[in-house]
């Protein structure tokens, strides 16, 4: 998937895919245990990036938490003297001290394992929604309410990273950035590839995805769902409101319905609340330009194998999310350096440069539309083959891939494959850029420093290495000597000493 991340680097989040999960369906179920709630970076891993939280507001211990129990004050409940779990009415177990801040623990150190210098191969953004609930259960008019801390407990859990920036965007930031896009989001030659109104581009704009990276970020953080004032004990404050993302904006677009494929959607997303959703669901999804929404406990089907670790085979539907590669691609040749689009099934393939096929070109103005080159050439070839106003381009997102595959079949391509303008550079065999001379983010420019630091560090360990084994060479070659000397200095006295002189008197 980092090809389809690397591709994407200056298209604005909101136009992204980013596979969602609520986790009180889909993960906890009834079991919110302590090991249960350990487990939660596991879904970070299998690749999703959208955490749908339930939190519930305690008004007794004044704090957020993931059980949807007043732990503490339940009379019924019963407490496990090995685990220290909480036995609660209908199934349910909560672990007793486990609160908000120690989830965003958890997300913090997967956060810290795939920044930038330490993991520039993973490192991503990750979305936290959060559903807002109230355990209070006798809410008056006259009731007093608390701040909600929230901004507070987030702010708080979530590190700088090693260059002591944030590692949060907030919309703070967001309005800060749009006051000026031509200075924040669009500095330094980061051109936005979907056309913007440039009348409006200050109110509707996002940021490109690589201009959160580079500014080091890693976490934005929504609400969703928020509990009536009038039932709540809890008041969000204005430090909240600047940390978390409006349930209009990132945290409210889980709602998104219908499967036509879209045009140019903000944060589409679709969840399968009333059906599982299949792998083709999923998939079909992905490549019209929505982000799947699992909520779910279980996506296994009669010919899945069980799994001990992820029993609702969580996991594989991360795998409906991947619109690129094909199965096994790319292949691991020194040939196969050129990437080319399947007719068959829309997905690539890593081909030999000097094969001949047609080249697919996109107008320069319109993302969506795209023309195919009239005759059959090298890779090289095409990179300057498209017709006037158009470029030999590569699909950034999955719904210009599903107009690149339509096209091909409406044009009855006989060929089975079609060039896309990716290659893989020479000089890493991890990195396939657009065009000959193109390159990755996290191996040149802006990303030199990040890979460059891992060989800078790899380099000096070496010669410290190097020079601690002269040093103790040297050390023991002097002590050899020194014993040597000793030795001799030993034997010529014994020699002496059993020698007679015969002296003449004077």
């Amino acid at each position: 998937m980092r090809i389809q991340r690397d591709i994407a680097m200056n298209i604005t989040i909101d136009q992204l895919v980013w596979p969602a999960l609520e986790l009180s369906t889909a993960f906890f179920g009834k079991d919110y245990s302590a090991h249960r709630l350990s487990q939660v970076d596991n879904v970070l891993i299998m690749g999703y990036k959208r955490l749908v939280v339930d939190l519930y507001w305690d008004p007794v211990d004044a704090d957020w938490q993931l059980c949807p129990f007043s732990i503490g004050h339940n009379a019924t409940a019963t407490t496990s003297t090995t685990t220290g779990d909480v036995a609660l009415p209908n199934g349910y177990i909560c672990a007793l001290k486990f609160k908000f801040s120690n989830l965003l623990e958890t997300v913090n150190d997967y956060l810290v394992s795939t920044e930038v210098s330490r993991s520039p191969f993973k490192t991503d953004l990750i979305f936290l929604v959060l559903n807002l609930h109230d355990l209070s259960t006798n809410v008056t008019a006259t009731t007093t309410r608390t701040d909600s801390n929230l901004g507070q407990i987030i702010r708080q859990s979530i590190t700088p990273n090693t260059e002591l920036l944030p590692r949060i965007y907030t919309p703070s930031n967001l309005t800060a950035d749009r006051i000026n896009i031509s200075a924040s989001f669009y500095a330094h030659g980061r051109e936005p590839y979907f056309p913007i109104i440039k009348q409006s581009a200050a109110q509707v704009s996002w940021p490109q995805w690589l201009y959160l990276i580079q500014e080091r970020v890693q976490l934005m953080v929504g609400y969703g769902t928020i509990v009536s004032s009038d039932n709540s004990t809890f008041r969000l404050t204005m430090y909240d409101n600047n940390t978390i993302f409006s349930s209009d904006s990132v945290g409210g677009l889980m709602n998104a319905t219908g499967t036509a494929c879209v045009n140019d959607g903000s944060w589409a997303f679709v969840d399968d609340d009333q059906k599982p959703f299949t792998y083709e669901d999923a998939l079909h999804l992905t490549e019209c330009g929505y982000s799947p929404y699992f909520t779910q406990s279980n996506y296994s089907d009669p010919f899945t194998v069980y799994s001990a670790v992820d029993s609702g085979h969580l996991a594989d539907n991360v795998l409906s999310t991947i619109w690129s590669w094909d199965v096994n691609e790319p292949a691991g040749s020194e040939v196969l350096r050129c990437a080319a689009i399947k007719k068959s099934n829309g997905r690539w393939e890593a081909n030999d440069c000097a094969n001949q096929f047609r080249a697919a070109c996109r107008r320069a103005d319109n993302p969506s539309a795209w023309v195919l080159t009239k005759n059959t050439l090298t890779y090289d070839r095409a990179l300057s083959a498209c017709p006037e106003n158009y470029i030999f381009d590569v699909p950034r997102v999955p719904r210009q891939n599903t107009i690149l595959r339509n096209l091909m079949a409406a044009e009855n391509v006989t060929e089975e494959k079609v060039w896309i303008n990716l290659n893989l550079a020479y000089n890493l065999n991890a990195c396939w850029v657009i065009g000959r001379y193109g390159s990755c983010w996290w191996s040149s420019g802006s990303g030199e420093e990040y890979l460059g630091l891992i060989r800078t560090s790899i380099v000096g360990g070496v010669i410290v290495l190097i020079l601690v084994g002269f040093f103790t060479w040297v050390k023991c070659a002097r002590l050899w000597r020194n014993r040597n000397s000793k030795s001799r200095k030993a034997m010529v006295k014994a020699m002496l000493a059993r020698r007679e002189y015969v002296t003449v008197p004077a």
